[in-house]
């Protein structure tokens, strides 16, 4: 990995970190640099300055669906926003990085239905809205409203 551009020096990162501490089947290679962004500023500053500088890089989410056999050199972004829902009637606004089981937990708290068939589906909100995750006949775009994308 080259030297780190001076405008993501400061977003958190650590530096060859197993994926075997950041997926759920505990296995994998090295992780060459991982940064963890605590909000979407620094998110976007690290697309923008990944493309400025012609590195490619990978996402990471709840590392539930994920074997990862060698070792990864682009830069990987975990996300770690604060896990915090907004519930306004009968919408639920949620991070990326917000357990999927644990929103569909909160819509029956807030006793909302459409989420059931994800009470046992595990993984983030973001890598379950990525792969559009389901069960039963139903799916996470036949609920949801709207989401942001930085990609």
């Amino acid at each position: 990995m080259p030297t780190l551009p001076d405008s993501i020096r400061s977003i958190p990162h650590r530096e060859n970190i197993s994926f075997g501490r950041l997926t759920t089947l505990g296995v994998g290679g090295q992780c060459k640099i991982l940064f963890e962004p605590t909000h979407e500023n620094q998110v976007c500053t690290l697309v923008k300055t990944f493309r400025q500088e012609g590195w490619s890089y990978r996402i990471l989410g709840g590392g539930s669906n994920l074997v990862v056999l060698s070792d990864i050199e682009e830069p990987v972004i975990r996300l770690n926003f604060p896990k915090v829902l907004k519930v306004e009637g009968r919408e639920i606004t949620a991070p990326a990085n917000f357990g999927h089981i644990r929103l569909s937990q909160a819509a029956a708290e807030q006793g909302l239905s459409g989420m059931e068939y994800a009470a046992g589906i595990p993984g983030t909100t973001g890598g379950a809205l990525h792969m559009n995750a389901g069960a039963s006949g139903r799916e996470l775009v036949q609920i949801l409203s709207s989401y942001r994308s930085i990609y």
